[in-house]
């Protein structure tokens, strides 16, 4: 039995993980070979197969068998990559905005560095950014990068949605942590050596 008719069986029967099964066997090596050679990195490659993976699991229920399952398996497979690298771009872009806003901390807090000694405090101001918690991080990109209100960080750090009074309430807890971060931030800064204990201000004092 051919390997459409084996994933049409297993989909009439309503059995998911053996159609996906089926397909990742026939067609999974090649696409795999795809992604490596596409990215010039192996592991790389085998993240986004298993992404591959879940989506194909995912998607196979709503196959409508307007083409092969061949052809879909393929469009699967290079929609999963189009959506991992857009969303691999966009993360980058992020690091270096909250990079970028961790060096103008800095620069608002010590004094003038020479030049020299610029490329290594970038550096060091880089390692920063991994100290801080998945919600600090989040506070941060969308306060900062994505410059949403109080009132619209309370919703989206919520778990359900919000009336006004909690809203508010919720949006000071937020304002409060935020103080706290930009606190953390300092105490990092100072222990790296890139600000001094003695300065009167708090990294992110010009953005509250």
């Amino acid at each position: 039995m051919q390997t459409e008719e084996r994933v049409r069986g297993a989909w009439e029967a309503a059995e998911w993980d053996r159609a996906t099964t089926e397909l990742l066997r026939e067609h999974g090596p090649a696409v795999l070979a795809y992604y490596v050679a596409r990215l010039g990195d192996e592991d790389h490659g085998r993240e986004i197969y298993a992404q591959f993976a879940e989506d194909l699991w995912r998607g196979i229920p709503g196959f409508d068998w307007r083409c092969p399952a061949r052809a879909w398996t393929y469009r699967v497979a290079r929609g999963t990559l189009a959506r991992m690298l857009r969303d691999r771009g966009r993360a980058r872009e992020r690091e270096r905005r909250i990079a970028a806003w961790l060096g103008e901390i800095v620069d608002e807090t010590r004094p003038p560095t020479p030049l020299h000694q610029q490329s290594e405090v970038k550096s060091r101001m880089r390692v920063l950014r991994a100290a801080l918690d998945d919600e600090e991080q989040l506070l941060i990109t969308l306060r900062v990068d994505r410059q949403l209100s109080w009132n619209e960080l309370a919703a989206v750090m919520a778990d359900e949605p919000l009336d006004p009074g909690d809203e508010t309430r919720e949006a000071a807890r937020l304002r409060k942590r935020y103080q706290l971060v930009k606190g953390k931030l300092r105490r990092l800064a100072e222990r790296e050596g890139l600000l001094s204990s003695g300065s009167p201000r708090s990294p992110g004092d010009g953005e509250g």
